[in-house]
């Protein structure tokens, strides 16, 4: 019993200097992406006003996937909406910088008090292949 009660007052070990050191290089590189995705759920016929407001602040294009919506009659009354099931998902890769004007344009264009009923939030991204920062040039044969 007495080493129990010892055990307990014992203090915390510590982290090692390097283990501290690989933290803090992790948390930077975690706040260093060069990308994010913006995804953006509105009801459906809706994705068009969802990429002309992103256009307008830098973004080049997105997909559009057809959903359905889930929520139920008590987010209904909360939220003070009605919700339509048929909704369509709008992805957008875009660089981390135009992010946060591109989200602000979403809320303002199709947020949960217009007719889109939008919501939209963003996710970093590692790594991309496939897109290119200018536009290409194609060569003629």
């Amino acid at each position: 019993m007495a080493e129990r009660h010892q055990f307990c007052r014992a203090k915390p070990p510590t982290f090692p200097e390097e283990r501290k050191a690989f933290l803090t290089k992790a948390m930077v590189i975690i706040m260093e992406f060069k990308h994010e995705v913006i995804f953006c759920i509105v009801n459906a016929g809706f994705s068009e006003a969802v990429m002309d407001a992103a256009k307008e602040f830098g973004a080049r294009g997105g997909t559009v996937i057809r959903a359905r919506g889930t929520a139920n009659q008590e987010a209904e009354k909360t939220f003070g909406i009605t919700v339509q099931p048929d909704k369509e998902a709008v992805m957008i890769l875009v660089k981390s910088e135009i992010k946060d004007d591109i989200l602000h344009a979403l809320y303002k264009a199709v947020g949960l008090k217009t007719p889109g009923q939008g919501i939209a939030f963003s996710l970093p991204v590692d790594n991309v292949v496939g897109i290119a920062t200018e536009p290409l040039k194609i060569e003629n044969e």
